[in-house]
């Protein structure tokens, strides 16, 4: 029997259903993205038509022509990572009064389940740098109880007693100062480090202090350089651990009630592990609880079996700094903090034996850039104190869209050979590209890097390889061999951008086919001997490679497009800049 021809009643009610569904899905798809760029501070400013920041990313979808080398400063979201944050944000849509709540708390179970190891739970962060408040509050919280115990205040400083007399003293040591996130040391001594927060709509200080928390303990950081500054190679320090032994010594030995927050550096900007974990074990037996031992693990470069391992470590182990934002290329910013089981049993005994006003206090430095969502039934009495109200959307989206690459990762390993052979494959990217950009001398100078095997990198190697680039003669660099790193940013931005039109006019059709290629490398890091551009393996990448939706040597053809056009801007760089480019 044939079926019915639609009357022009039932057409015209069909066209308009399919205009309201596309108008839906715009509206949805808009919203997104402009939820995504919210929650965030000053480096989550966008421009333009495009919607950039000042890394050249977004919360669009990054375009299938920009060749993407850059996961170790900042990513715009794959498709499939957008579309996860598009589900994240309907299901929030369509759910009931508190979906907002049991989503955050379903991000933080799956986050759990993917790195903890049953060894920890999760404290969600804005960005990696915001993060470091929370390792700084366990600080304030053990020297506040040791100044409450001691009873002899007359050994402590005196700024630290009479009426100050249970004031805490926190000393943070900034290990691989300068390779690690650029307002990581205000951070860590309780001040910002952007002139906008997270939360709020404040605009805030450099460096100003966040709300309430001074008032309760003297906060103050210990830079230390990682490399020799006199080593014209660049390298690390063979005394480096020494080094931070004896800071933290001389800033326990100072104070009977001060603490010190250690970081051990799983990976810095240029891929250090710095200083050793026996630093952390040796001061952690030798003072306990006087040391908050931090494993920054932002970059996320390492073999899973690292976080549990540290969580579980009943010596060196506590708190650990991770991002979806960096190796995993989730959308800029997504983070948190990893707390041991034992980590959080103690803060909850701590928050306990304060009085309210000291909770409220936290509660309030905490709240330019968590809300009580983000806390969840980790730290109860903290929770409870913060003001109320919605999530962090943006958070919440960022991390849809971290977790979708995670978890896609984590399905390609188990799928295609496992561990093994996942890490057999970085090796060979590694191997490959490191040999690629020795190439490309004199332009490019390759900075050999350091490997330290076992679980502190995936595949025992390290996945950032870094170049310097040599000057062309004149400017402002001309009495140096390398290009500083304020020209390096320069570079960094022609990479991004099809330049074939604004080569000299002698340039043959193969450097106009690769100036026309666009890049994203990671950002300058200044570092002794000379800045270098960075280009590394990320997330997206070896999933590609493991599953074999690409092979290995068409990947690197890519990768040699990268060198190739650094080296043609290091040539033609003073012509390049000649023009408003």
């Amino acid at each position: 029997m044939l079926s019915r021809a639609a009357t022009p009643a039932e057409l015209r009610v069909e066209r308009l259903d399919a205009v309201v569904r596309g108008l839906e899905s715009q509206i949805i798809d808009e919203s997104v993205v402009c939820l995504m760029e919210k929650g965030s501070d000053d480096r989550s400013t966008f421009f333009g038509k495009a919607r950039l920041n000042k890394y050249f990313t977004g919360m669009h979808a990054r375009e299938a022509d920009l060749l993407h080398r850059g996961t170790c400063t900042s990513s715009s979201p794959t498709p499939g990572a957008l579309e996860a944050s598009r589900e994240m944000l309907t299901r929030m849509w369509d759910g009931e009064e508190h979906a907002d709540v049991e989503l955050v708390d379903e991000v933080r179970a799956r986050v759990e389940k993917l790195f903890c190891g049953g060894a920890g739970r999760m404290i969600l962060h804005p960005s990696g740098t915001d993060a470091e408040t929370m390792p700084l509050l366990q600080a304030v919280l053990e020297s506040r109880a040791l100044a409450r115990e001691s009873s002899d205040e007359t050994s402590r400083p005196e700024a630290f007693r009479g009426e100050h007399a249970t004031r805490g003293n926190v000393v943070s040591l900034v290990a691989c100062a300068g390779e690690v996130g650029s307002g990581t040391t205000e951070a860590s001594m309780g001040r910002f480090f952007s002139r906008s927060c997270p939360l709020g709509g404040n605009r805030v200080e450099m460096g100003q202090e966040l709300p309430a928390l001074h008032d309760l303990a003297e906060m103050r950081a210990v830079e230390l350089v990682a490399r020799g500054a006199d080593d014209p190679t660049g390298a690390a320090r063979d005394d480096y651990d020494a080094f931070v032994i004896d800071e933290a010594r001389k800033a326990l030995a100072a104070d009977p009630c001060a603490v010190v927050v250690l970081h051990t550096v799983a990976g810095s900007k240029t891929g250090l592990r710095l200083p050793s974990p026996d630093v952390a074990s040796l001061l952690r037996a030798e003072y306990g609880d006087r040391v908050v031992s931090v494993l920054d693990a932002c970059q996320m470069r390492h073999n899973p079996t690292l976080v549990p391992r540290w969580l579980a470590d009943p010596v060196a182990g506590g708190p650990v700094l991770m991002t979806s934002s960096k190796f995993f290329g989730g959308p800029s910013f997504g983070s948190g903090v990893f707390f041991p089981h034992a980590s959080i049993e103690r803060m909850n005994e701590l928050l306990e034996a304060e009085p309210p006003a000291t909770v409220a206090a936290m509660a309030e430095a905490c709240a330019s850039y968590l809300t009580h969502h983000d806390i969840g039934d980790v730290l109860p009495k903290l929770h409870d104190a913060m003001p109320p109200g919605f999530c962090n959307v943006g958070v919440l989206l960022r991390w849809a869209a971290g977790l979708h690459e995670m978890e896609t990762l984590e399905a390609a390993t188990a799928m295609h050979g496992g561990m093994e052979n996942t890490e057999a494959t970085v090796r060979s990217w590694v191997t490959a590209t490191r040999s690629l950009a020795t190439e490309f001398e004199p332009h490019l100078e390759y900075v050999p890097a350091v490997d330290y095997g076992g679980d502190w990198q995936l595949g025992g190697v390290n996945t950032i390889v870094s170049v310097r680039i040599r000057n062309s003669g004149g400017g402002s660099d001309s009495g140096s061999e390398y290009m500083s790193t304020a020209k390096l940013k320069k570079v960094y931005a022609l990479m991004t951008a099809d330049i074939s039109e604004f080569l000299a006019p002698e340039s043959t059709m193969a450097e106009r086919r690769v100036a026309s290629q666009r890049c994203l490398t990671g950002q300058p890091v200044d570092i002794p001997g000379g800045s270098v551009l960075r280009t590394v393996l990320g997330a997206a990448q070896l999933k590609d490679l493991v599953t074999g939706k690409q092979d290995l040597p068409t990947m690197l053809e890519d990768d040699r497009v990268l060198f190739a056009k650094l080296a043609l801007i290091a040539r033609q760089y003073d012509h390049l800049l000649s023009h408003s480019l």
